[in-house]
């Protein structure tokens, strides 16, 4: 997290300082644009000199991984939560166990109970036969209740987070259009024809100055 920040804080100096700076002659790559944006949203149009862009899109790249950081960190509080309910008040042992030793535990009122139901249902591999080792008895329904309710809204956070972090697929997709565009628009500009006339004054040491007009054409494609 700490690295994400320094991250985010450098890329953001880069982006948004010296926006208005000399711009340059040279044609742009419409490779290097695309790479650019796939690698950062922004990043591609910061490079073809298309600022205003630059800025939507890297500033939605920073909302879409600052909301899944958020959404994930939610996540992780509720499940330290619902783990620290099962241990005070249903005497689990460890908060060191997998995903379904917690579904489990939210399931039966004891672990004797979840055992029985296990093998009514002949599902022998949900059967814990070292009930001490995983042993689990809720002190009341309420508590219970509570821990189901948390471990439910941890899953949802991180389902959000799951879904969050496809748009950052998405800004990359979107930063690469327009990046190749705004590449292809600045190449435009700078490819159109270019004329200039100039005039030569030369000098001769026995009859004095000559004029010479001549004229310049530039063309760059």
């Amino acid at each position: 997290m700490r690295l994400f920040k320094i991250f985010l804080i450098f890329i953001t100096f880069v982006f948004m300082t010296n926006l208005d700076g000399q711009e340059t002659t040279e044609e742009k790559s419409v490779a290097g644009a695309l790479f650019r944006s796939l690698a950062v949203p922004g990043w591609g149009e910061y490079y073809a000199e298309n600022y205003t862009a630059a800025k939507w899109t890297f500033g939605a790249e920073i909302a879409v991984w600052t909301s899944y950081f958020f959404l994930s960190a939610k996540s992780n509080w509720l499940e330290e939560d619902y783990k620290n309910l099962a241990v005070a008040h249903a005497g689990v042992s460890s908060k060191d166990r997998d995903k379904q030793y917690w579904i489990d535990v939210g399931g039966s009122d004891d672990i004797y109970i979840h055992n029985e139901k296990a093998a009514q249902n002949r599902d022998q591999d949900a059967i814990y036969t070292d009930t001490d080792t995983y042993y689990w008895y809720w002190e009341n329904a309420n508590y219970r209740a509570d821990y189901n309710n948390l471990r439910i809204q941890s899953g949802r956070f991180d389902e959000y987070a799951s879904i969050v972090i496809s748009g950052a697929i998405l800004t990359r997709l979107v930063s690469s259009v327009i990046a190749v565009r705004s590449v292809k628009r600045y190449n435009s500009k700078i490819t159109e024809e270019e004329m200039s006339f100039n005039f030569h004054v030369k000098p001769q040491i026995d009859s004095g100055y000559h004029w010479y007009p001549a004229a310049h054409f530039k063309l760059t494609f």
